[in-house]
Parts: C-alpha cells; sequence; structure tokens
C-alpha cells in the first residue's frame, strides 16, 4: 500500500482546518507535515498540491532549509517530512474575498488517494489599536512635580498603524 497522510502543525479546534483573517496584499506561514503511511518498505515521494482561491492567492511550499519544493517530495517509510506553506494575497483583492483553500498529498504511485489539510482564509482589513497605561490612569501633580506617564501601545489589526497619542491641554503652563 501507498499511502501519505498530512497534518497541520499547529491545528486548531478542527483538525485539519485552519481559520486565517488576512489583509490585502498579507500573507501567512504555516507548516504541515507529510508522513508515509504506507506499508512498503521502500522510499516513496509525495506530491502536494492546493486548489481553491486560485484568483485571491498564491501558494508556495518550502522544505525545512528554506529552498523552494519543485516536484516531488522523498518521503522513507515510516518517517515524516514537515513543509512550509506560504500562502500570499494577490495584487487587486479587496476586502470580502475568502474561502476555503484545499492543500492535498499523495503518494506518486497512489495518487488517487489524497490526504488533506484546509484553510479557511477571510480577506479583511481589521483597524484595531490597543493601550495600558502603567499605574494609575489619573493622577494629582503638586506644582513643581514631574510626571511621568508609560503607555503601551499595542498593534491588535493585521495592517500596519501609524500611532499619535496626544494629551490633553495643560493648566497653568
Amino acid at each position: 500500500i501507498y499511502k501519505m497522510a498530512m497534518a497541520l502543525t499547529e491545528p486548531g479546534e478542527i483538525a485539519d482546518l485552519m481559520l486565517v483573517e488576512l489583509p490585502p496584499d498579507g500573507e501567512i506561514e504555516t507548516w504541515v507535515i507529510i508522513t508515509n503511511v504506507g506499508t512498503s518498505n521502500f522510499p516513496e515521494n509525495a506530491i502536494i498540491e492546493s486548489s481553491g482561491l486560485e484568483g485571491v492567492v498564491d501558494v508556495i511550499y518550502y522544505f525545512e532549509n528554506g529552498t523552494v519544493v519543485n516536484g516531488e517530495i522523498p518521503v522513507a517509510a515510516g518517517a515524516s517530512v514537515t513543509i512550509r506553506v506560504a500562502v500570499i494575497v494577490k495584487d487587486g483583492v479587496e476586502n470580502g474575498m475568502g474561502g476555503i483553500l484545499t492543500i492535498s498529498t499523495a503518494s506518486t504511485r497512489n495518487a488517487a488517494e489524497l490526504s488533506s489539510v484546509r484553510i479557511s482564509i477571510d480577506i479583511r482589513t481589521i483597524n484595531k489599536v490597543g493601550f495600558e497605561v502603567d499605574g494609575d490612569v489619573s493622577r494629582t501633580i503638586e506644582y513643581g512635580e514631574i510626571a511621568r506617564i508609560t503607555v503601551n501601545v499595542t498593534n491588535e489589526g493585521n495592517v500596519e498603524e501609524t500611532v499619535r497619542l496626544l494629551s490633553s491641554s495643560p493648566m497653568r503652563g
């Protein structure tokens, strides 16, 4: 029996499904594990392909050493190979697009029996900035004192933001 199995290295609540929100022109990388689960004692090659979202994203596969996967992936009997999957939103794709990207693997000697994982992709811009003040939020300062207030600003969205922090008008100078 010639057979490959695929799994996400960091699955969500559903083992074969990953949920992703990407901005236009965004990208994400994840890792999948391809395991030779066949009964043959001979080294075997796996093929990997994606389907769905053809006009929305590009998918590139990399070995652990960073080289691009071109063609077949050698997997020894009973062994596993970890592959990095880069999903890149194509230029011109706007908010609101999305769907399911299916990534599949199979043995080259039994390409009809696929093992797949899915990535649900939602293209939308999230603008969200959070901040925390170290210490008390309000302070009373006597004339002549200096107050230092530390503010931690966090970008909780999925696009780069420019943040301006403004203070209220000073009283009496």
